[in-house]
């Protein structure tokens, strides 16, 4: 069962007026939803398709919504809420497969999930490696682009930067500013 939210951002979703012809099209959870990307970004066609909380399966529910809106491109992180929910590695790459299939004919580029703070490292950074390695893995296998934001999130952290906010999870306004010079967009 999809959350309220969910189900509120897929309407906004549905009824967004103005949006830019063939945008640039991210999907994602909270990492996404919460990205300021007109700030970082000024006057690229993006439409932000993030919802809290989401989920693998949440987004393929939810594509068709992408896929109406006829984008360039499409730019996906999602996985880090299945690792929290404790969803098994095949089961997490059997809904990145059909996600995966649901966009074989999309110019799909897929971002590494991101590293967590301190508080969650030892409990989830080998996950988050081994869902890349997965993710980098299936990206090849289905031709699509590949982008690795985990080792440039890393290498900042190593070097004092602070890009999570109190939770440890939830990105600062330096850790976007990271991951918009990592992932140009060509107006």
């Amino acid at each position: 069962m999809r959350s309220a939210h969910w189900r509120e951002r897929c309407q906004v979703f549905k009824n967004a007026e103005n949006i830019p012809d063939n945008p640039v099209v991210f999907l994602g959870d909270s990492l996404t939803e919460q990205f300021p990307m007109s700030a970082f970004y000024p006057g690229a066609p993006i439409v932000n398709q993030g919802i809290n909380g989401d989920h693998i399966d949440g987004v393929l529910e939810r594509l068709a919504l992408c896929n109406a809106l006829h984008p360039q491109a499409i730019r996906l992180m999602i996985g880090i809420n299945d690792l929290f929910d404790d969803r098994s590695p095949a089961y997490m790459e059997k809904n990145y497969r059909a996600l995966f299939n649901a966009l074989k004919e999309k110019p799909l580029i897929v971002y590494s999930l991101l590293p967590v703070g301190r508080s969650w490292h030892q409990t989830y950074d080998t996950a988050i490696r081994d869902t890349n390695r997965l993710l980098q893995h299936l990206v090849g296998e289905y031709g699509f682009i590949w982008q690795d934001l985990y080792t440039p999130f890393r290498d900042a952290l190593n070097s004092g930067a602070e890009l999570f906010r109190e939770d440890d999870i939830h990105l600062t306004r330096a850790a976007y500013a990271l991951w918009a010079r990592e992932t140009p967009i060509n107006k």
